[in-house]
């Protein structure tokens, strides 16, 4: 929301002066540099690289999770399995090793 409250500013201010330039245009920037979004973005701008270099993120992972889920509230004729027990399966699933070192990667990337 603060991403479109700059940009709405920027606009309008383009607007008003009728002045559409990349110069007036680039008042966004600092609109956002000026806001309380920077921070963050400043924080966590390795992160967006982090997760594109791994595509495991993208396509492996948001399966494992929803089979898991599924496995995890399942209710059905036989009693469920111990958490620990579930967790291990889904992480031998997913590549123990690719695992930790996504998580690794995404940990420092924050």
């Amino acid at each position: 929301m603060t991403s479109a409250q700059a940009a709405a500013a920027t606009l309008a201010h383009a607007h008003r002066h009728n002045d559409f330039s990349a110069a007036s245009l680039a008042d966004y920037r600092q609109q956002l540099e000026h806001s309380t979004l920077w921070p963050l973005m400043e924080q966590y701008r390795h992160l967006p690289a982090t997760l594109l270099n791994s595509p495991h993120w993208f396509s492996r992972y948001p399966q494992l999770s929803s089979d898991f889920l599924h496995d995890l509230f399942h209710v059905g004729a036989q009693p469920s399995v111990p958490l620990r027990h579930l967790l291990w399966r889904y992480a031998r699933k997913a590549g123990l090793w690719q695992l930790l070192k996504d998580l690794r990667k995404g940990t420092r990337s924050l």
